[in-house]
C-alpha cells in the first residue's frame, strides 16, 4: 500500500464520482458482525447527518459480502456497494476520506494501516482505531454528530 495519484481519476470516473463529490469509503470483510455494525451507522446515521448537512457526497463500500443482506436492501443515491474489488488500494487512493464507525471488534486494524501508507485522512471510532495513535491523517472520535463533521 502506497499513494498512488495515478488512478484517482479512473476510479472515480469508473464508478460514477463527480470532481464536486466527496468521496467517503468503506471497506472490509463485509458479512463480519462488526462490519454489519458499521454498515448500519453508515445507513441510520452517517447518510442522514451528511444528507441534513447538504454536501456532496458519494459513500462507496467494497468487501466480500453483502452485509447480511443490509447492502441488497438498503438503497441511497449518494450509497454506492462495489462489493469484492481486486484491488482496494487504488480505492484507498481515490477517495478522499477512509470511515471506521465500528463500535465492537478486535484485532489488528488493518484497513487503517492501508488508508495511512496511502496518506489518506481516516475518520474512526476508538474501538475502530484501537491500538493505533491518533495523528494527522487519523481523527478519532465517538460522537456521531462529531463523527460526520470530521469528514
Amino acid at each position: 500500500f502506497y499513494p498512488n495519484r495515478k488512478v484517482v481519476y479512473k476510479i472515480r470516473n469508473q464508478i460514477g464520482i463527480k470532481k464536486d463529490e466527496k468521496f467517503i469509503l468503506f471497506f472490509g470483510q463485509l458479512d463480519y458482525m462488526p462490519n454489519v455494525q458499521g454498515i448500519k451507522i453508515i445507513i441510520n446515521e452517517i447518510i442522514p447527518r451528511l444528507e441534513k448537512m447538504n454536501k456532496k457526497y458519494k459513500i462507496v463500500i467494497c468487501g466480500k459480502g453483502d452485509g447480511k443482506g443490509l447492502l441488497k436492501k438498503f438503497k441511497h443515491k449518494n450509497l454506492i456497494f462495489e462489493g469484492f474489488v481486486n484491488n482496494i488500494n487504488d480505492y484507498i487512493n481515490a477517495c478522499d476520506v477512509v470511515i471506521v464507525p465500528l463500535v465492537s471488534g478486535s484485532g489488528t486494524r488493518i484497513k487503517i494501516l492501508e488508508a495511512l501508507a496511502c496518506k489518506k485522512k481516516v475518520v474512526s471510532t476508538s474501538i475502530g482505531a484501537e491500538g493505533i495513535k491518533k495523528n494527522k491523517y487519523l481523527k478519532i472520535e465517538d460522537k456521531m454528530e462529531k463523527f460526520v463533521e470530521k469528514i
